[in-house]
């Protein structure tokens, strides 16, 4: 007994006296009170932990929806590293399909450009091949209307009837009487003394008429230099059709006027001066 009321001493001196004094005096009572305390102070006390654990479940889901967040956002990334991983690839691909194509584009360039070197000095030759090919063809068909122009006046100048004139018949102007053809000069070419103008008169005297009496050959050889190509073969023509009686002579004179222009007059009064000494009206 002496060591209970001793450790009641004790355990009165723990507690403050002001909690003693509103103690039951009946230890059984003072169990019960102390029973129900420790009750009291145990759901307290599991309340405050069960408030903790919902704390912590509630920050738990958090921490887990910014879990599934980050891994969402990481497969995302992920998918875009892949993706970007694989454009890198078809650009490096591309890049050396393109390193590839510029170098054949480079090599076709060199050798359109050798060709085209090529087809410029082929050009070059061909065009002075078809040049002197022209010319020599331009001085074979000068030399074949000479002839054949010499054989057109011979002839529309022999064939056709005379007029009588005081001094006689006039001398008839056939193949045999006219010089040998010399080889045309093209009229760009020809010297400043060749296309002069020239007077119907000159190398041969009057008829009795005291009009100047014109040398046929001498009229076709100025006509022929003085006379474009074209325009001499036109002239020429005239003469065909003249001499085939397919124009009068009025017609032939008209064409010829054309023909000749005014630049040209003169050639114009001696080639009328011929037609009226050999087809009089």
């Amino acid at each position: 007994m002496d060591g209970y009321h001793t450790s009641g001493r004790v355990m009165s001196d723990a507690i403050p006296k002001e909690v003693m004094s509103v103690l039951p005096t009946d230890p059984v009572e003072q169990l019960e009170l102390a029973h129900r305390l420790a009750n009291l102070a145990f759901s307290s006390k599991v309340a405050s932990l069960e408030g903790e654990n919902n704390q912590l479940r509630q920050t738990l889901m958090q921490r887990q929806s910014q879990i599934k967040a980050l891994e969402r956002k990481v497969s995302n990334l992920e998918m875009e590293v892949s993706d970007a991983q694989d454009k890198m690839r078809q650009s490096v691909e591309e890049q050396t399909k393109l390193v590839s194509e510029k170098n054949a584009l480079i090599g076709t360039v060199k050798k359109l450009n050798r060709d085209l070197s090529k087809l410029d000095s082929f050009k070059r030759n061909l065009i002075q091949s078809l040049q002197d090919e022209d010319e020599a063809s331009k001085d074979t068909a000068y030399a074949a209307v000479d002839y054949n122009g010499d054989r057109l006046v011979s002839s529309v100048l022999s064939q056709v009837p005379h007029s009588s004139t005081g001094g006689g018949t006039p001398p008839r102007y056939g193949i045999s009487s006219t010089p040998a053809s010399v080889p045309a000069v093209p009229s760009s070419q020809r010297s400043p003394e060749r296309q002069a103008p020239w007077t119907a008169g000159a190398g041969v005297g009057s008829n009795v008429e005291g009009s100047p009496r014109v040398d046929g050959k001498e009229f076709f050889r100025q006509a022929r230099a003085r006379l474009a190509y074209e325009q001499f073969s036109q002239f020429l023509q005239n003469i065909k059709e003249l001499n085939a009686h397919r124009q009068t002579r009025e017609e032939t004179l008209k064409k010829a006027l054309d023909i000749f222009g005014p630049d040209n007059a003169d050639l114009y009064s001696s080639f009328e001066s011929l037609l009226s000494r050999h087809l009089p009206l």
